[in-house]
């Protein structure tokens, strides 16, 4: 779970941290890379109406959560990350 308001991150596995690059966007960074920018990203945020991937690489992937009148806003996150590591 990340709350970006916070910002705080609880129970990571394979995150070494999460980046708050500014309102709403965020990035998490890996512990170990990934084999490839393919694996699979899973993002659950709490009370908005878009949350996308705005940038991937193997050691991390950016986010940004967007409210119904397409405002980035900060939010609580629940994610998970599957893959090959490198």
């Amino acid at each position: 779970q990340y709350l970006q308001s916070t910002p705080v991150l609880s129970d990571s596995f394979n995150v070494s941290g999460v980046t708050d690059n500014s309102t709403g966007n965020f990035t998490v960074n890996y512990t170990s890379a990934f084999s490839s920018d393919a694996h699979s990203r899973s993002l659950m945020a709490i009370a908005v109406t878009f949350c996308g991937v705005t940038a991937r690489s193997t050691t991390n992937t950016q986010f940004e959560t967007q409210n119904d009148s397409g405002t980035a806003t900060d939010t609580g996150n629940y994610g998970s990350f599957h893959g090959d590591l490198a």
